[in-house]
Order: structure tokens, then sequence, then C-alpha cells
């Protein structure tokens, strides 16, 4: 390069960095830069803290499943004909334990009854008592 191209970029350089506003708002994008970076940081390690608290229980998921163990041929007017899989109740039973009162919230918002009046009307009296001894 020409020794006199690289003096008049050095000059110009030296002119723009010179400049007060230049500076702060040089500044001022490297430390909102900064600050968004441990910001992301920070609520990133919120959310993934959250997450682990509930990735334990996932109370939707289980009254799904209480469902289909109910109904397994998915017709909400065929619910009292086709049968139960206790099979899979009592397998739900175990993940329930302790946290029987989340997922019955669950599935009474899903399905306007109570998950104890539909393991009555499921199970014969001698099964519900296993599956409530269970759960509590």
């Amino acid at each position: 390069m020409n020794p006199l191209i690289i003096k008049k970029m050095v000059q110009g350089l030296t002119a723009v960095f010179s400049n007060k506003y230049v500076i702060i708002g040089i500044i001022t994008f490297v430390v909102f830069f900064t600050l968004k970076g441990g910001v992301k940081k920070f609520l990133k390690a919120r959310r993934e803290k959250q997450f682990n608290e509930d990735e334990i229980i996932d109370a939707h998921q289980i009254a799904q499943q209480y469902r289909g163990a109910t109904n397994p041929s998915g017709n909400s007017w065929f619910i009292d004909i086709d049968g139960t899989d206790e099979v899979s109740i009592d397998r739900l039973a175990y993940q329930t334990k302790g946290h029987f009162e989340q997922i019955s919230n669950q599935y009474k918002l899903g399905f306007d009854e109570t998950l104890t009046e539909r393991m009555r009307i499921e199970l014969d009296p001698d099964e519900f008592q296993a599956w409530y001894n269970i759960i509590t």
C-alpha cells in the first residue's frame, strides 16, 4: 500500500476515535452486548432450574394416560363399555404416588370428573382399594 494512503487512514481513524460521542457509542455497544449475554445466561439457568423441578412430574400427561387406560377406544361415548387396562392403571398409580392432587386437578380440568370417581367406576372395590393404597 501507498504510505500516503496509510497515513490518511490513520489520521481519519484518529479523528473518529477522538470524538467523545463515538467513544460513548462504542462503550455503550460493548456494555450492552456484555450485559445481554449475562442476562441471557441468567435467564437460561433460571428456566433450566424450573424445568428440572417440573420434569419430575407431568400431571397433564399422566391424567391423559389415565383417560387412555380407562377408555382404550378413545370414544367418550364408549367409555363405560370398552373395558379398562388395569395393568396401565397399576403402573400409573406408582407414578401418581406423591402427586395425586396435581394429577387429579389436571384430570378434572380435562374431563369434567374426578379421577377417583372414574377409578371407582372402572375398578372393582378390591382393585380400587389397592390403587388407592398405592397412591396415598
